[in-house]
């Protein structure tokens, strides 16, 4: 793998390969670099933001990847789809999108999802917590999000805070917004503070009021 210098596909469907730290420096001229099955530590998505060339990226990381990163790099990714913790096998992927999965986080409290999330088109949020304070957070203003796909999540998804509600419009350009058996949904404005302009199409599957 050392002498793959020229290398600009990294294609592994497989978890059993070790992924040392220093293993994307020695792929300076990848492009495209496709691991779903591996799970990546906080090390190596540093060492995925060196790699200039990169623009197509799909891998699935640990959590500790989204907190305290810089991830204005991922501005050149022209396609990306990355899962955040213990996914399931049952979340559609697409590759041609930049799609960012997320499952079993709690909290979203301080805006760690902010910087990735700033350029990406599709959310998909399975087993987590926290949710109002992802959406109405301050630093939270995700304009390129197109589609929003909320799915076995039980949280208060009561009204906002006073004062927080008509002053910040973090989905401006939602147009899909799903929800999958979410407990404790009585309004969508509630959720997201008020209803998306661009908004075409909602979907409600087996959700507890």
């Amino acid at each position: 793998m050392d002498k793959l210098t020229n290398q600009r596909l990294l294609n592994m469907p497989t978890s059993y390969l070790p992924i040392g730290q220093g293993f994307f420096l020695k792929f300076s001229s990848i492009e495209i670099v496709d691991m779903m099955s591996c799970c990546l530590g906080a090390t190596s998505f540093d060492e995925l933001s060196s790699l200039h060339n990169l623009t197509h990226l799909f891998i699935r990381v640990d959590s500790s990847s989204i907190f305290n990163r810089d991830h204005t790099w991922m501005e050149r990714l022209k396609r990306f789809c990355i899962e955040v913790g213990d996914t399931s096998n049952a979340i559609p992927t697409n590759k041609s999108t930049k799609m960012i999965i997320v499952s079993h986080c709690e909290t979203f409290s301080n805006g760690e999802l902010s910087g990735m999330l700033q350029f990406a088109s599709h959310l998909y949020l399975e087993n987590c917590g926290g949710l109002r304070k992802l959406v109405v957070n301050k630093k939270s203003t995700f304009i390129g999000l197109k589609s929003l796909r909320i799915y076995n999540c039980c949280c208060d998804f009561g009204a906002v805070e006073e004062g927080i509600s008509g002053q910040i419009d973090p989905l401006p350009n939602l147009e899909y917004l799903s929800f999958f058996w979410v407990d404790h949904l009585k309004s969508v404005s509630d959720f997201v503070g008020s209803v998306p302009k661009q908004l075409e199409e909602i979907t409600i599957h087996q959700c507890v009021l």
